[in-house]
Parts: C-alpha cells; structure tokens; sequence
C-alpha cells in the first residue's frame, strides 16, 4: 500500500529458522548453531534499605513475569523454617518433596535461624522480629516433641 506518489511500500520477509519439524527432526536445510553473544555486565543497582519503622515496601512480592517470589528477608526466613519442618518430619510428604526426616538437620537449621535473630537484632521491622520469633518457638516445641518419641 502507497502512501502517496514517490513512497515506497515496505515489505518485510519471514524465515522460519526453527532447526527442527514439528515432529522434532533436524530439517536438512537447518541453520547451524550462532554463537551466543552475552550482554555485557551491568553494574548492579544500588540497594536502598527501607526507612527504620516504616515496614516494608509496597513493591510487587512476586519474581518476574509473576513467577516465583522474589527473595526478601522473610521468604528466606519461611524457606529455612520450611526446610527444618521437613527435616522434622512435620510436613506431607507431597510436600516435603522427599527430603527424609532428620531430626538434626531440623535442629541446625532451627540454629541457623536463631543466629539471623541475633544478628538482625534492631534491624528489622516490629512484625519481622515477632514473627522470626513464633516462627523460632513454634519448631523449638517441634524439635522437642519429635526427639522424645
């Protein structure tokens, strides 16, 4: 379609460059494999901490294109503490994914926990302090009950 007289019309082409059929074969006129060519490194962006007090941000939880969540402090307090309840035998095993019960795998993780509490002491949120807390006490009863069977 011309615009007007002296314009050009703009075509482009289409080639399928897929290497393989639909059936999954190689095709026979199959373009060989490019060199990939990384993007160069970006200095990373710098970290901005939240304003003591304030909470946290009201950024979207969720990873990329609604994927996983992104890792914050409480995501890998909760992975850890999901972890330690595998260990402990506490979860379904559709949930525990095969992890075989450990009672001294719980306990070190339940350790591990307990020294980001004392390290994080006075820098984290009201509400991440009393829930690393529950979360420390609730598998301390746990790993009690489970080691006196």
């Amino acid at each position: 379609m011309s615009d007007g007289p002296g314009k050009e019309e703009k075509r482009f082409v289409v080639k399928d460059r897929r290497r393989f059929t639909s059936e999954g074969e190689l095709k026979t006129d199959a373009p060989a494999d490019a060199p990939r060519h990384d993007p160069p490194p970006s200095a990373p962006a710098p970290r901005q901490e939240p304003a003591k007090g304030k909470g946290k941000s009201h950024a979207d939880p969720r990873g990329a294109a609604g994927g996983p969540p992104a890792m914050d402090f409480m995501n890998f307090v909760a992975s850890l503490a999901t972890n330690a309840m595998a260990a402990l035998g506490l979860l379904p095993p559709e949930q525990a994914r095969g992890l075989p019960q450990n009672p001294e795998l719980g306990r070190e993780y339940i350790e591990i926990l307990s020294m980001l509490q004392e390290k994080t002491r006075g820098n984290l949120t009201p509400q991440e302090e009393s829930t690393l807390q529950r979360i420390l006490t609730e598998l301390r009863l746990a790993y009690v009950e489970v080691t006196r069977r």
